[in-house]
Order: C-alpha cells, then sequence, then structure tokens
C-alpha cells in the first residue's frame, strides 16, 4: 500500500506486493518497488501511471536517483540504471554481481560490495571484484553527511567504513556486546543533526560522534578503577590502578609492576616516572624501573601525594608516615612541620618560583617557600572545606580547588568563584588549562569549561553570572568524574584532557569540540493568562486587564535537548531578546493592551 499524508489526512492506494522502496523524482513521480515490480505513481493524487514493469532479478537495494536524473537499483545478480525520462522504462545493466547503493549529501551514488568495500559509481570502472576478505550478509547502507559509510546486516549487527577509505581494515563494527539492540540490521537514517539512527530486530539506536571518548577494561585499561594519571611524551599517559601501572598510547595498552598496587603518579619535566606503590616508591627512566633508596628505617608503602621543586627535589606524602623530600638519596622528614602534623596532604604542586604548594582534607593551603612553611586559610579568601586540587597553569597562576570553589591566587589574596557566582556545581575536583588559555574545571557531574575573562568579569561584578561550557553524559562521559590520588586528570603533551572517572578514562579534546549548529524547530505549547489555559493554535486575545501571562515553549533536537538554549522576545513589549538559558518557560507581569508578537 503506498500512502500520502498532507495534515491530518492519509489517502493510500493498494498495489499488491510488500513495498520495498519509494521514490519521489522532482516532477512528483513517485517510483515504488513493489514484489519484482516497479510501478510509478502520479505525485499526490495515488493514480498509476504506464503499466508495471518487471524486474530482471529479486530487488536488492536502491531506487536511488543521481543528479543527472538517472535511478539506480541493483537485483541480486546486477547493478542497475534507468533514466526517468524515458517513457519506456528501460533498464540498463551497469555490470554483474550484487551491489548496495547509497547516495551522500551532494547526491553521488555509492556502491558497496558484500565484502563492504565502497565507491562511487563509474560506469567505466564498476567491477564486482574478487574478495579473500569475509563478506557481510548485508541489508542495508547509508553514507552520512561526515563520508562515512555505514553497513547494515543480517546477524553482524552494523559496520562503518570512515571517510573515504576504501581500506577494510579501517572498518569499524558493532554488535550486541557493544550494546547495540540487535544484530539484525533492518535501516538506517541520519537525522537533520547528524545523529546515525539503526533499527534492529529489538529497538532502535542512536548513534553519534562524541565530544568526551572513554577507555575501560574492554579497551584494554588492567582496571577500571583507575587511581592517578600521569602525562608522558608523544601523547603517552600513565595510570596507575591496584593491578599495576597502565602506559597508554593511541595504540598501546602496556602493564607494568603487575600485581602491585599503584598510587600516587608523577611524571617530572625529564620524563622520568615516579610512583608510589604498595611496596614502595618506584621511578622509571629510560624504560627501566628502580626502587627509590631511602634513609634506613623509612619504609613508605602508600604514598598518594608527588610533586617535584625547582631544586629537582622530590616531595613524597604517605598516608600514615607524612611528609617528605628526597634529592639526590638525601631524604628530609617534614611529617612533624605543625602547620601539616595530623593533616592529610590531599594535593601538591611546585609553581616557577620556587614554591611548594599543599591542599589539606581538613581545608586551607600550606606553601613551602625559601625554606619555610606558611599558611593560608579561608581569611586570605580561600573557600572553606577540604582542597582537592592545587594546579599552576602555563603562565605560573596558582589554582586551588576546593570543596567550596575554585580559587586564584593574586599576589597574598585568594579571589574565589563558586555556584553563586554562577558555575556549576562547588565542589572542584581538579583543575586543567589548554594551550588556548582556557581553564578545565572538573566537577562530579561533569567537567566546565571556562574562560578567564568570564572570571575576570565575574570578579569585577559580583552580580555577574559566570558563562562556561559543560560536557557530561550528554556528550558521551561514561560514569562520573572521580578523584583517587592527588592528579585525577593530565593535559597530555598532545593537548588532550585525561581524567578519571568512575567508570575507567575519559578523553576530550580541547580543539575537537564542535557544536551543534542547527537551530531545531520551536514550538509554542500553552499560554496561560491569569490561570486560563487558551488555544495557541490560533491568534490568541486575551481579556482586558490581563496581568499574569506564562507562555510555554520547547524545541525539538535529539543530538542535546538537556543543552538546547532559549532566547525570546515579546515584540511591543521587550526591549530588546531576554536570555532563559535552558529554561522553557517565559513570564510577563502587568498592563498587556496592545498587539504582541512572541
Amino acid at each position: 500500500m503506498v500512502g500520502h499524508i498532507h495534515g491530518y489526512d492519509l489517502t493510500t492506494s493498494f498495489v499488491g506486493p510488500a513495498i520495498q522502496a519509494i521514490l519521489e523524482d522532482p516532477t512528483g513521480t513517485l517510483w515504488v518497488i513493489a514484489g519484482d515490480q516497479l510501478r510509478r505513481f502520479r505525485g499526490q493524487a495515488q493514480e498509476q501511471t504506464g503499466s508495471a514493469i518487471a524486474l530482471p532479478g529479486p530487488f536488492l537495494s536502491g531506487l536511488l536517483q543521481d543528479k543527472n536524473g538517472s535511478i539506480w537499483l541493483s537485483t541480486d545478480a546486477a547493478l542497475l540504471r534507468l533514466d526517468a525520462r524515458d517513457r519506456q522504462v528501460r533498464f540498463v545493466k551497469i555490470t554483474k554481481g550484487k551491489f548496495w547503493l547509497s547516495k551522500d549529501a551532494r547526491g553521488i551514488i555509492w556502491i558497496t560490495r558484500p565484502d563492504g568495500a565502497t565507491r562511487t559509481v563509474d560506469e567505466s570502472q564498476i567491477s564486482s571484484g574478487s574478495s579473500t576478505i569475509k563478506t557481510l550478509d548485508i541489508h542495508t547502507v547509508l553514507r552520512d553527511g561526515e563520508g562515512n559509510t555505514w553497513i547494515g546486516t543480517f546477524g553482524e549487527g552494523v559496520a562503518r567504513l570512515l571517510g573515504d577509505s576504501n581500506y577494510l581494515r579501517n572498518m569499524e563494527t558493532f554488535s550486541q556486546p557493544d550494546g547495540l539492540s540487535g544484530d539484525f540490521v533492518w535501516c538506517l537514517l541520519e537525522d537533520r543533526e547528524r545523529n546515525i539512527w539503526v533499527g534492529t530486530q529489538s529497538g532502535l539506536n542512536r548513534f553519534r560522534d562524541e565530544k568526551v571518548a572513554t577507555l575501560t577494561r574492554r579497551e584494554g585499561l588492567a582496571s577500571d578503577s583507575v587511581d592517578a594519571l600521569a602525562a608522558g611524551p608523544e601523547g603517552t599517559v600513565w595510570a596507575s590502578t591496584s593491578v599495576g601501572i597502565n602506559r597508554i598510547d593511541a595504540e598501546h595498552r602496556d602493564l607494568f609492576l603487575k600485581g602491585d598496587t599503584a598510587m600516587g603518579l608523577l611524571m617530572d619535566p625529564e620524563n622520568i616516572l615516579w610512583a608510589g606503590t604498595n611496596r614502595g616508591v618506584v621511578r622509571m627512566e629510560n624504560g627501566k624501573w628502580s626502587s627509590l633508596s631511602l634513609a634506613k628505617g623509612i619504609q613508605l608503602q602508600d604514598v598518594t601525594v608527588i610533586a617535584q621543586d625547582h631544586e629537582k627535589g622530590v616531595w613524597l606524602f604517605d598516608l600514615h608516615k607524612g611528609l617528605f623530600r628526597w634529592l639526590n638519596g638525601h631524604v628530609t622528614d617534614f611529617s612533624n612541620e605543625p602547620l601539616l602534623k595530623g593533616k592529610l596532604i590531599l594535593a601538591a604542586r611546585g609553581d616557577s618560583k620556587g614554591r611548594v604548594w599543599f591542599g589539606l582534607n581538613r581545608g586551607g593551603v600550606v606553601v613551602f617557600d625559601a625554606g619555610h612553611f606558611h599558611s593560608y586559610s579561608e581569611s586570605d579568601g580561600l573557600p572553606g572545606g577540604f582542597i582537592d586540587a592545587v594546579y599552576v597553569d602555563d603562565e605560573g597562576t596558582v589554582w586551588i580547588g576546593a570543596e567550596r570553589g575554585l580559587s586564584r591566587l593574586e599576589g597574598q589574596k585568594f579571589t574565589t568563584w563558586n555556584n553563586a557566582n554562577g558555575l556549576p556545581e562547588d565542589r572542584v575536583l581538579w583543575i586543567l588549562s589548554d594551550s588556548a588559555r582556557r581553564i578545565w574545571v572538573g566537577y562530579v557531574t561533569g567537567v566546565a569549561r571556562v574562560t578567564r575573562s568570564e572570571l575576570d568579569w565575574a570578579e569585577r561584578d559580583p552580580s555577574h553570572a559566570v558563562a562556561y561550557r559543560f560536557l557530561d553524559d550528554g556528550d558521551g562521559l561514561k560514569g562520573n568524574p572521580d578523584r583517587g590520588s592527588q592528579s585525577a586528570a593530565v593535559r597530555a603533551s598532545d593537548g588532550k584532557l585525561w581524567l578519571k572517572t568512575s567508570e575507567g578514562v575519559a578523553i576530550v579534546d580541547p580543539q575537537d569540540l564542535t557544536r551543534n549548529l542547527v537551530i531545531p524547530p520551536v514550538q509554542v505549547q500553552h499560554l496561560v493568562a491569569d490561570g486560563a489555559v487558551l488555544d495557541v493554535a490560533q491568534q490568541v486575545r486575551l481579556r482586558p486587564l490581563t496581568r499574569e501571562v506564562q507562555i510555554d515553549y520547547t524545541a525539538l533536537s535529539l543530538a542535546e535537548p538537556r543543552k538546547v538554549r532559549f532566547r525570546y522576545k515579546l515584540e511591543g513589549f521587550d526591549p530588546d531578546w531576554r536570555d532563559a538559558g535552558t529554561r522553557r518557560q517565559a513570564f510577563y507581569t502587568g498592563s498587556l493592551y496592545c498587539a504582541y508578537w512572541f
């Protein structure tokens, strides 16, 4: 049955066998594959024109029209083309073999072989080919707006051939173990926001390139429970776990110190890796591991915080023994320092001025400067609560992440921002900066990116709400940002940000955060005037002396519905646009006595 919907009206025509494909050409003619026949219908009238035309074999794929007006389809044994302007509708056999057809955004037709190899239609070069590579039981193919080829199969899930590559080794596959609802794929669709929708025998699935990538045990991590991270050269990142230390790069997931419980990590400027383990402090230099030689009687087996100062002295905090400094084999014991005694150090960092900063579990910061310790507290502008993060950016500025806010050192005082200033939350887990000088802040529900100018503005004007970009589960973040030992997040040498989560490690590329620029369709849903609900499907007339109006509206986005932001204006009433953020309601009070347009 073929039908046409206009508004709420549906008109149908019975065509016999089940419809397998349908195409409407620019003239409004409908081309329909029903059973083993091709039929044509005259637009909305649903009147068949001409006789049904027998296909030269069982239909396989197609009914796609190219830029020249030719219509392409395939049977189980041949690739066919016909001229839509040919009244006799004669099929031209292009080549033998099985091919599945797709069409890209430019109107170019692509053909896919049973092994997944995909190329553009070129009648002089088309060949069914021969391949020793395993073939797929293909059912449907889609060419997306990014130039990727999606292949839906019967029994093997969905495959994606990246970009213009015809190398089958670049093919990704997704099946039920990856979260696909079923392995029998019936249909594929790309929407205007470039989501890819996959319909299987068991449900509907959405694919889209996430802004946040995730590494778990499935991708080769030794454990999903990572304690700390350290960044090495050439984009390498090290992760400490309860079963050893992972070295992670583009292609490898190597495990070192297998079976050891690793905690604090530090990669120093000479690319020497320092690690606190249950067997003591170790370091790795030029690929060789060695235990750190300490003074007799000192055994540090619970080191969670490691930092280095300008003299290459390494500061080690042990949960049970306190703070020590190692320099060229000599160990200085600071466990009885009055400002630190009985307190846990949660974070430490050396700065460009030779100071070493320590964040404490009881709140406040202690700094070691020119051989002496002194402290900063709330009276110096710090937020209250424990200190989770100490960070020194590329310009030497000291930042503090605390239970109750984000702070920046200015002279001898700290400036603090938190939820009251518009930031997502109060508690800061970690702080990083990127090559564009933007500040990244880890919260328990996601990651915020904020510019220094926004923070400066809020510092000058406390009424200003800090604007930020927020990444969470809607952007692909699996699990929540988490904190183990001090380095819960690092910036790799290639500029990517790595962060510990409750489900492994997440990766964000600050240079590759594209925004969804597709404007969603907006709909006004309800209008309430002085408690009375009015019909918004037609022109609204308010009763005289109406004092309160509420307008409910929404916008349809299947990519990031929670993050759609709105501005609205009641023309004739509002002098300018109002920024509603994510709120989907507008409120007006006062005398409304003119004609307005919302």
